[in-house]
């Protein structure tokens, strides 16, 4: 079978997905009207040259009901992606199985009661599941991706230790993978590029990460922007904790090993390439990509892109490009490294807006209890919030005077304080 021919790694029906208690109606059309199948393999055949091997696998969307529940959700995902016994269980189930069978007390979801959680549903005869924790993100990766292309079933994966929504207490990151793309068959080579890695996210806009879907580069998952932007995926660093310094997931028992690797490392400083560049690359990636195939991204195919906002412009830049369909709110964006343009990754989530500049300015003002609105020429400028790091919700920094403001895309505004600003 030749690359350009493609084969389908998805299942195309999922009828019946199942909104949870708490959603709103966005979130049910969403889970009513997209399926995570239907991947064509085609979309990486140009990239690759290769044979790109995915695993995606049908699982209805479920958000976090709850601030600490991403774990919960993530469990919830991954039973009912089961192909030949989906198990339909509710979150807050899985949520008091989490707290039943967790063995480190300073968790919301531990690997041990996460997998407790999954075991209770029952898959296929000769299959498990363990907690696979690895030093090395690629060996993970590659057990990730040759029990997915093995199995079809979606993992769970802990992406990091760190706060990811509005309740910075809550310590861990659990999401869903149900995508792998490498270059060669993980089954049948023990070294492969790892390519890209689509994955739920069950942060709800309402309650963390403005994101659903997330399509990232295998770079961008493995390597990131050190020091300033991490990898997408980190190790754990809660103390006490054994799994310390660890990268986990919740796959099959893997029998062999390997390394799916990631080529080469996102740029960190350079020139700023200019926006009307960045527009015309991250348009070209969607059509090189092919993510209009993707089930996910479908709405690609009738989207336009406006107009890049610049993210990070002294280090770790990047693009963040909305795209619309018809003049609506976004529901789609393309981030490009700002030196190269080249593609990070893609992100499908609930319609929104992007805080203009002269917005952020008019928030710093009614903050400042300033009766004049402030000059245009006040320095502003995107970046990334310190507390979270989403690359999707960047926050305005306004510097006037001796004081530094920053303005969150929801319009929250806090004041830096001096020896937390940049140099």
């Amino acid at each position: 079978m030749s690359a350009v021919s493609g084969i389908w790694k998805g299942v195309l029906t999922m009828n019946n997905m199942r909104s949870s208690r708490h959603s709103n109606s966005w979130w049910r059309m969403v889970w009513q009207t997209l399926v995570l199948g239907g991947f064509l393999l085609t979309a990486l055949a140009v990239v690759a040259q290769h044979t790109a091997i995915s695993a995606l696998l049908p699982s209805g969307y479920h958000s976090e009901e709850a601030l600490t529940w991403c774990g919960a959700a993530s469990g919830q995902m991954v039973v009912a992606g089961y192909p030949t016994s989906p198990c339909t269980v509710a979150q807050a189930d899985v949520a008091a199985s989490i707290q039943a069978h967790k063995v480190e007390s300073n968790w919301d979801t531990d690997p041990a009661g996460l997998l407790a959680a999954i075991r209770a549903c029952p898959v296929s005869a000769g299959h498990s599941w363990v907690i696979f924790q690895q030093t090395d993100p690629a060996a993970l990766m590659w057990s990730a991706a040759y029990w997915m292309t093995k199995n079809q079933y979606p993992i769970a994966v802990l992406l990091g230790t760190t706060a990811h929504n509005s309740y910075t207490p809550h310590q861990e990151h659990w999401v869903v993978i149900t995508a792998i793309v490498t270059d060669l068959d993980p089954m049948t080579n023990k070294t492969v590029n790892l390519q890209f890695v689509q994955f739920v996210d069950p942060s709800p806009p309402n309650l963390g990460d403005p994101w659903l879907v997330r399509y990232v580069s295998g770079t961008a998952w493995l390597t990131g922007i050190p020091p300033d932007i991490p990898p997408v995926m980190t190790a754990v660093t809660k103390t006490p904790s054994t799994y310390k310094g660890r990268f986990v997931a919740i796959i099959e028992p893997p029998s062999s090993t390997g390394r799916a690797v990631a080529a080469g490392r996102l740029l960190l400083t350079g020139t700023i390439i200019p926006k009307a560049q960045a527009q015309r690359l991250a348009l070209d990636s969607v059509k090189r990509l092919k993510l209009a195939d993707i089930a996910a991204f479908r709405e690609f195919a009738g989207a336009k892109p406006l107009e890049p906002l610049l993210v990070n412009a002294q280090r770790g830049g990047y693009y963040l490009i909305p795209f619309a369909v018809d003049q609506k709110l976004p529901t789609l964006a393309v981030i490009v490294n700002a030196y190269n343009g080249e593609f990070q990754e893609a992100g499908h989530f609930a319609p929104r807006s992007f805080l203009a500049k002269s917005a952020a300015l008019e928030h710093a003002r009614v903050a400042l209890r300033l009766q004049q609105p402030l000059p245009g020429d006040v320095k502003a400028e995107l970046v990334s919030p310190p507390d979270t790091g989403t690359l999707y919700a960047p926050e305005w920094r306004i510097v006037t005077g001796n004081r530094t403001l920053q303005v969150g895309q929801r319009g929250t505004v806090r004041e830096v304080p001096l020896q937390a600003q940049p140099q």
